[in-house]
C-alpha cells in the first residue's frame, strides 16, 4: 500500500519523523498522541494503538520502579 501524502511524499519518509521514531524506539522520548496518528496512517495500525502500547510500558516501568508505596502525607483539617 503506497500511500502520498498532499505533498507527495510518502508518510514517515521524512529525517523528522524518522528522528522521532529512533528517540522512541531507544527510550528516549514517548509516544504522544501526535506520532500515533503519524504511525497510524505511515504503518495503517488502528489510531490509538501506539498510545495504549505506551500505557502498558508506562505503567510496567512505574510497577517495576516502586518498590513500595511512597507515603503519603495527611493535610490537616
Amino acid at each position: 500500500m503506497d500511500r502520498e501524502d498532499s505533498s507527495g511524499s510518502r508518510p514517515g519518509s521524512s529525517p523528522t519523523f524518522q528522528h522521532q521514531v529512533s528517540r522512541i524506539l531507544h527510550g528516549h522520548a514517548a509516544v504522544t498522541a501526535d506520532m500515533d496518528l503519524r504511525l497510524h496512517e505511515a504503518l495503517g495500525t488502528s489510531a490509538g494503538y501506539w498510545l495504549r502500547l505506551q500505557a502498558q510500558r508506562d505503567l510496567w516501568t512505574a510497577g517495576v520502579r516502586a518498590k513500595e508505596p511512597a507515603p503519603v502525607a495527611r493535610i490537616a483539617a
